[in-house]
């Protein structure tokens, strides 16, 4: 059976805050979270792998509306989460390389 988690435990866990965790289900990068009977959030552990590949998404750069879309396109079509993944790592790698070349210039 998965270990059920609250969000304080969750927040500990990852990092994250509890605000931050109510705002990424509230605007869609999370599925709806299942409650307790009390009504208190419980966090499985495919919920905290979303959270855990969130993190890395943000820790990107990739703003929140991307994100969104990201986590939309996930639910739909797993498959698709490379295409973007591959296409944004591309762009982000570019953007770093050229600043990397114009600080190696000066």
């Amino acid at each position: 059976m998965d270990t059920e988690l609250t969000i304080q435990q969750v927040a500990s866990l990852t990092g994250l805050n509890v605000h931050t965790l109510r705002y990424y289900e509230r605007n869609g990068l999370l599925k709806p979270v299942p409650r307790a009977a009390n009504g208190h959030r419980r966090y499985s552990s495919v919920d905290i792998a979303s959270i855990e590949f969130l993190t890395k998404l943000r820790m990107t750069g990739m703003p929140i509306r991307h994100m969104q879309k990201f986590a939309k396109l996930m639910r739909k079509i797993p498959k698709a989460q490379l295409a973007i993944a591959e296409k944004y790592w591309k762009a982000t790698s570019l953007k770093y390389y050229n600043t990397w070349k114009n600080f190696t210039a000066i």
